[in-house]
């Protein structure tokens, strides 16, 4: 979010406040009902282009929200990281965990040959 809302090319006083109003009201929300997915941008560095890692993370994040509120909620995120704690292990101990094989390597929505 930018807080130059008025486009001056400084941030005025009442940009300022405005713009700790509206961080405080999202932090309000993310502490109650969790993370609004549609506040996530998965182009993490800004350059305008969406690399394959970003969207596979985000695709992970969104998939975390099991309960369909289109928010990460705290219990979200913590079994979102404990899954992915398990698959750390079993990729280290040699293996691969069967649920993060996509056969799907093109997108198309068809399993490959």
């Amino acid at each position: 979010m930018a807080a130059d809302t008025d486009k001056t090319g400084t941030i005025s006083v009442r940009n300022l406040f405005d713009f700790i109003r509206k961080m405080s009201n999202e932090i309000k929300e993310a502490a109650s009902g969790g993370i609004p997915l549609q506040t996530l941008n998965p182009n993490t560095n800004g350059d305008g282009k969406i690399e394959e890692w970003e969207n596979e993370v985000y695709a992970r994040i969104v998939a975390a929200d099991t309960d369909h509120t289109g928010a990460i909620s705290v219990h979200n995120l913590f079994n979102f990281i404990r899954s992915m704690s398990n698959e750390v292990e079993e990729a280290a101990k040699g293996g691969i965990p069967i649920a993060t094989l996509n056969p799907d390597t093109d997108g198309d929505g068809k399993v490959e040959k």
